[in-house]
């Protein structure tokens, strides 16, 4: 266990200025784009790309390029830029080709449509054989998986994003096979469905919510986030598993008073994620000026470890998830589902 500990701590802290998401610059003109994209990337002339639309659709379809970001559930950074990265994905589904891959393996909760990979992400070092210790990171493939791009402690401007990664935006309009959302059903296993939530305690405090209503009468609104239903697929690992139970036989416009037990949420606290630790073995810490006080939280690639107790020599870590031991209550309203 001391090894174990000593790996766990002697891995690189996360950036304290990285998501630097700048979402308000203008798009370029769609042609622009083209002549890029067709210069780059394919053998068609610009003359006769212009004659022959379709071909180009076809051809800069298969020159996708993916991008793939290494986030965690515990870096506030990441948690600042999901929601811009949903409204871009959102709008440009049809001609991105994203995911992201949570290292922590949690869903995020903040996200609704992108592509996530939790269960089995890969991380920085499979993609470029290089050790990278902090998030978020980022890296681009071509279409034959080869790292065209690649950034460790860093994301992407949404001008990058767009630069990087989208082809043709003069065929947006082409989303028209986009599933509809439906409101004379019921919900079953594996739909996707769109449900509205407020997030309380026992104590009745509001934890968090997706109405932008009610966030502010709880003083709990935050401008970095989209406020809108929940997207999710009833059952596939996105939810806690009370919430995915309770909202199947569910119908359009439903409302439903939830409460989630440790076992169906975040689990128990497992004692075993409590341990006392030299405070010798911190020193990267207290570089990047963290003090190795109670109640103090450091990051870390494999989690947040949270001090509970210090003294002049030691300190106490909790590796348990915040949530932990603690009864959920949630209003739930499904707002639509998918056919």
């Amino acid at each position: 266990m001391k090894k174990y500990w000593l790996f766990v701590l002697s891995i690189a802290l996360f950036s304290l200025a990285g998501c630097n998401m700048s979402w308000q610059t203008k798009d370029k003109k769609w042609w622009e784009t083209i002549k890029q994209e067709v210069k780059a990337q394919t053998t068609w002339s610009v003359s006769k790309v212009k004659k022959n639309t379709t071909v180009v659709k076809k051809n800069l379809k298969w020159n996708w390029r993916q991008f793939i970001w290494f986030v965690a559930t515990w870096c506030p950074h990441c948690q600042k830029a999901i929601p811009a990265l949903e409204k871009f994905y959102t709008n440009y589904s049809w001609d991105v080709n994203m995911e992201i891959n949570v290292i922590d393996n949690k869903p995020f909760p903040w996200v609704k449509n992108l592509p996530e990979n939790y269960k089995n992400p890969k991380s920085y070092k499979d993609y470029t054989k290089e050790q990278c210790g902090y998030v978020p990171s980022y890296v681009i493939l071509n279409k034959n998986g080869k790292v065209i791009e690649k950034k460790c402690w860093w994301s992407l401007t949404l001008s990058q994003l767009k630069k990087e990664l989208l082809t043709v935006k003069q065929w947006k309009n082409l989303q028209t096979n986009k599933p509809k959302m439906t409101d004379n059903k019921i919900v079953k296993l594996w739909d996707t469905v769109k449900v509205d939530y407020v997030w309380t305690f026992t104590d009745g405090k509001v934890f968090d919510t997706s109405i932008e209503s009610v966030a502010k009468k709880a003083w709990k609104y935050n401008q970095a986030r989209t406020y809108e239903p929940l997207k999710f697929k009833v059952w596939a690992g996105q939810m806690i598993k009370c919430f995915d139970k309770w909202v199947i036989g569910m119908k359009v416009g439903e409302t439903k008073d939830i409460t989630c037990q440790p076992e169906d949420a975040y689990g128990k606290c497992d004692p075993k994620k409590i341990q006392k630790v030299e405070k010798s073995q911190l020193k990267a810490f207290v570089e990047k000026w963290y003090k190795l006080e109670k109640w103090t939280e450091l990051p870390t690639q494999y989690g947040m470890l949270k001090i509970i107790d210090a003294d002049k020599d030691t300190v106490t870590l909790d590796m348990n998830n915040p949530m932990c031991g603690k009864v959920l209550n949630f209003k739930i309203t499904v707002r639509g589902i998918q056919e």
